[in-house]
């Protein structure tokens, strides 16, 4: 068995590892993260398959058989990163870069580190005999999260959640318990107009003086309301707008990207007629208005009941490893949002990166924290499943 040492600088090594892989998304190419990840899981005894999403890309779903016929634990960690950006960093984004007491690296917060902890966790159990326990456990690590979630909805598609009883997803909350997370509703909305000499604007029609109306129909009063205990209030935010080509010329299209995030209970498609009966007021004073909307990304938000035995369970071993059981939620969405849509299933967001870090130039994880969630993953794989 390894020193404490020799298990900490194990623990560095794979993290550094998992971070080499440029799984930057897009492309995402994950499909040789999703390999390694496979070999890993198939040399400490689970059944594993490489699900193929498109070149270059693949899911990776493994499976420990427990000792009875106990619902089973989902593991579910993403493969995918968003992109290094413009701005320059000061170490490697790929090199996992210890300075201090932080890793350095993109995906080293944003889910690398959580990635790593559970394969820890995992392995630990089985060489210390805490593993397999009552029910089995699966491990799926899933491509393109960061854009779409589409390998999870793939492995639903395939019948991954026909028998789990409860969920792990090891996204960034800086080893804090979060009982889930906002929903997330991306529109585009486009006005048109008529296209038209700027000297002479009453020949044309001004796609971007539409689109003005329709702001302030949206926001003269909030969209969505509501105030929740730990995720706080819902939001609406313009992200992105493009109209017109040239000065003198008025424009005849407008885009605007629109990000709401709603609080659990809050349906999508009330939100949406919401949004529609505003515009159709825009147009009744504005006959002239024509628009689209489309639909580019649909999450529900995810709240799981602290009482369910898992997140007492949960709690206990926080207790015991982290000297603290604080409950709180994330204002980011994750693969919950396709794994337990209905509420069936509770589920438990935790990791060891700051979430302040995810996407940011210089991501980093502090390694107290990633060493601590090796050991409460561990606990929690054990004590939940010997329940």
């Amino acid at each position: 068995m390894l020193s404490q040492e020799e298990f900490n600088e194990k623990a560095i090594s794979l993290l550094q590892r998992l971070i080499a892989f440029d799984t930057t998304n897009p492309p995402g190419n994950e499909a040789p993260l999703a390999r390694y990840v496979g070999e890993y899981l198939q040399k400490l005894g689970f059944s594993v398959e490489l699900v193929p999403m498109e070149p270059g890309r693949a899911n990776v779903v493994a499976r420990l058989g427990g000792k009875s016929n106990k619902p089973a634990f989902l593991v579910c960690a993403h493969l995918d990163t968003v992109g290094i950006g413009t701005q320059a960093w000061r170490f490697d984004p790929f090199a996992g870069t210890v300075d201090k007491d932080k890793v350095y690296g993109r995906g080293a917060a944003d889910m690398k580190s959580g990635l790593a902890a559970a394969l820890l966790a995992l392995e630990q159990g089985i060489t210390e005999g805490l593993l397999p326990a009552a029910g089995d456990i699966v491990f799926i690590g899933t491509v393109g999260e960061e854009v779409d979630s589409a390998g999870a909805v793939e492995l639903v598609r395939r019948g991954i959640l026909h028998d789990i009883g409860a969920v792990l997803i090891c996204e960034p909350t800086g080893c804090r318990l979060a009982l889930g997370h906002k929903g997330a509703l991306w529109l585009s909305i486009t006005t048109y107009g008529k296209i038209a000499h700027s000297s002479m604007p009453w020949t044309g029609q001004n796609a971007v003086e539409h689109m003005l109306k329709i702001i302030d129909s949206l926001f003269s009063v909030p969209l969505l309301n509501g105030d929740h205990p730990l995720l706080g209030k819902p939001t609406c935010t313009i992200t992105r707008i493009k109209g017109g080509t040239q000065t003198n010329v008025v424009p005849d299209q407008c885009e605007l990207s629109l990000d709401i995030r709603s609080l659990p209970g809050q349906k999508h498609p009330a939100v949406i007629e919401e949004l529609e009966k505003r515009i159709a007021a825009v147009k009744r004073r504005t006959p002239e208005l024509q628009i689209e909307i489309k639909r580019l990304n649909d999450r529900c938000a995810i709240w799981s009941d602290v009482k369910h035995p898992f997140l007492q369970c949960a709690g206990d071993c926080a207790n015991e490893v982290l000297q603290n059981q604080e409950f709180t939620g994330v204002n980011f969405y994750t693969d919950a949002s396709v794994l337990a849509t209905d509420g069936n299933v509770p589920v438990l967001i935790f990791g060891p990166g700051n979430p302040e870090q995810a996407h940011q130039p210089d991501e980093y994880v502090e390694i107290d924290k990633y060493l601590l969630s090796i050991q409460f993953c561990k606990k929690l794989f054990a004590r939940w499943q010997a329940c």
